[in-house]
């Protein structure tokens, strides 16, 4: 059993938010946050990028946990020519991490990384509704906690809606994933996650800055099946626009989880700065942190964590 615990406390590393660093990434559906009808037609890729940012901060929990059991999903911000968009995303994070070992406070610092691959769709299908899936593969690494490394695929499918641009964004969907011991060769854990929310962006200052907020809720299935659990998140920041190809993000997540089967329930506060530079329109590179507070009443799942690092993300959108 301590085993067990073990394995699941390993998938608690944090891979941050940024787009904000953990970077990229994890692609889910978000809605553009002004109406692009409205802004200048060379403000299109910054609505993008700020969109994709805000995404990632929402995804801030699950990656938190890698994806903890929980994959992406993938939605392009923005007007699209054709009511099909298609994306390949691969990113390269190397970070510092504070409690590798996710020990309470006093775990060993190590370095991590986090190649990624991922592919993704999303489809408009009129009166504000759309459809968006991706997959997704991670490989982690560490320098000296070596029987920490685990790969795995996850994947995401989802349905959201928009009545009109100035209104929040409700999804709802599925997120399964599988995660393996790089050390051992065995199975971690599989999870099957269903999740509803909602989200909603509002611009100020001619569309430079975003505030956004948003809640969701989970319910996850694993296997082995103490990990079941019920999951609630409220997260909220703002995202800068400094130049057109550079962006400043702070945000704030909080998970609280209610375990099914163990006499186990976690609260988690995550906070999280980055700046993301976009050099073309396929790289970008981020620089950021996120520090983690993981509160529980069962003591060997009590962790604080610092991260920080550098994120090289190649996207191609078409």
């Amino acid at each position: 059993m301590k085993t067990i615990h073990k394995h699941i406390l390993n998938l608690f590393l944090v891979v941050t938010a940024f787009g904000s660093l953990h970077g990229q990434q994890r692609a889910s559906s978000t809605q553009a946050i002004v109406d692009a009808q409205t802004r200048q037609p060379t403000t299109e890729a910054v609505d993008q990028t700020v969109n994709e940012l805000v995404r990632e901060a929402r995804e801030a929990a699950q990656k938190e946990a890698i994806r903890e059991d929980a994959g992406d999903v993938a939605f392009l911000g923005g007007k699209a020519p054709s009511p099909d968009r298609f994306f390949v995303r691969f990113q390269n994070l190397l970070e510092y991490v504070s409690n590798a070992d996710y020990r309470g406070s006093t775990g060993r610092a190590d370095l991590m990384w986090n190649p990624a691959i991922e592919g993704g769709w999303s489809r408009q299908m009129g009166s504000g509704i759309g459809v968006a899936a991706s997959v997704r593969v991670d490989s982690v690494k560490f320098v000296e906690v070596q029987e920490n490394d685990f790969w795995g695929p996850s994947g995401d499918v989802q349905v959201f809606w928009q009545m009109k641009p100035s209104m929040p964004v409700l999804r709802a969907g599925f997120r399964p994933s599988s995660y393996s011991s790089m050390d051992t060769d065995q199975r971690i854990l599989d999870s099957l996650s269903n999740y509803a929310g909602f989200e909603h962006s509002v611009p100020v200052n001619q569309g430079r800055t975003a505030l956004f907020y948003g809640f969701e809720y989970a319910q996850f299935h694993t296997s082995p099946s103490f990990s079941d659990r019920d999951a609630f998140k409220p997260y909220g920041g703002v995202t800068q626009v400094l130049r057109d190809d550079l962006f400043l993000q702070l945000f704030y997540v909080f998970q609280w989880s209610d375990y099914h089967k163990l006499n186990r329930e976690d609260s988690r506060n995550i906070a999280g700065l980055s700046l993301t530079h976009v050099v073309n329109q396929n790289l970008q590179l981020r620089l950021g942190g996120t520090f983690t507070d993981n509160d529980s009443n069962l003591t060997l799942a009590e962790y604080q964590s610092f991260n920080a690092g550098l994120n090289a993300v190649l996207n191609w959108k078409f």
